[in-house]
């Protein structure tokens, strides 16, 4: 693993853990174009409380790229790590496509969700 690797990821897991709220399950709707240039708001969106369970829904997503699959793939480490239940509902085509063009389907897929 590099070193770039790592520290993105020390840094998505202190982001994940720097929010800490009580809260009924989260349900987020992906946006359409998951690229570099939105993982601000990507990152926003699943850290509005990484206590409570996350249930993201990829239906409409036509575009994801590595940056925001790395997102998705440090989040789902997260919250599994924390015994929370973490979700991807409902994946587009689209979604599914360039999980498997990036070589991580199986990584998100098994298992999403913890309870």
């Amino acid at each position: 693993m590099s070193s770039i690797y790592r520290s993105w990821h020390r840094f998505l897991n202190k982001l994940l853990d720097a929010v800490v709220e009580d809260a009924e399950k989260n349900h987020v709707l992906l946006d359409e174009n998951l690229s570099f240039a939105r993982t601000g708001g990507l990152i926003k969106s699943i850290v509005n409380d990484t206590q409570a369970p996350l249930s993201l829904d990829a239906s409409k997503v036509r575009h994801l790229d590595a940056p925001c699959a790395q997102i998705l793939l440090a989040a789902k480490n997260h919250y599994v790590a924390s015994g929370i239940s973490f979700e991807i509902l409902n994946p587009s085509d689209n979604f599914t496509k360039a999980l498997s063009t990036l070589g991580l389907e199986h990584c998100l897929h098994a298992p999403l969700e913890v309870s």
